[in-house]
């Protein structure tokens, strides 16, 4: 495991100094607090998601449980999709592109997500981050990647094969991985956006 939060990262610190480097050490935010946070922010968000989609499932007559787009009569299913996909994005990229880096999860924890080198991470990373990183390379991390799965399976009319969604789980996995072990606590979607989990 990675050092606790607020404790130096001596070795990162020293060799900045020796090198003449004016590059600002950022702690992380501990292992808990932030993984607090992703779990907030997982609930909000797949709730966030499934509401369109169980609002055209009632429109249908089916159980508002059924979040299964890919068997909603056409074009019903795409409409929910779509919908569904939306209300995800808000939350998960708009949300914190508005907020200073931080989600509904990551404000009650008191973390954000800030640019490796400080300051606040810029629309465009933290796109990367939240849509490219966390809802499509990782692909288990998040509810809104289920819908994305689904508008893919209506697209295409077939059902994507079990070992896609062995991959995007065996991604999310390592990411998470990252994440814990890491000294800069940057999992896979911080890496591909040049970002990191501070406390706010």
């Amino acid at each position: 495991m990675r050092p606790r939060a607020g404790h130096a990262m001596k070795g990162e610190d020293e060799m900045g100094k020796r090198s003449g480097s004016s590059a600002k050490v950022l702690a992380p935010a501990t292992f808990w607090r932030r993984g607090a946070a992703f779990a907030f922010d997982w609930y909000v968000g797949a709730l966030a998601t499934s509401l369109p989609i169980a609002f055209v499932a009632s429109m249908q007559g089916r159980e508002v449980t059924d979040q299964l787009i890919s068997t909603f009569a056409a074009p019903y299913g795409l409409y929910a999709g779509i919908a569904g996909l939306l209300a995800g994005l808000v939350y998960y990229a708009v949300v914190p592109m508005a907020c200073a880096g931080q989600t509904l999860g990551k404000r009650l924890l008191h973390v954000r997500i800030v640019a490796v080198g400080g300051g606040e991470a810029s629309p465009v990373a933290l796109a990367v981050r939240q849509v490219l990183g966390m809802m499509l390379i990782e692909g288990a991390a998040v509810g809104t990647s289920t819908v994305i799965r689904g508008l893919v399976e209506i697209a295409t009319g077939s059902i994507l094969p079990t070992w896609a969604y062995a991959v995007s789980f065996a991604i999310t996995l390592a990411s998470v991985a990252l994440f814990a072990f890491r000294r800069d606590g940057r999992a896979l979607h911080d890496l591909l956006a040049g970002t990191m989990v501070v406390d706010a």
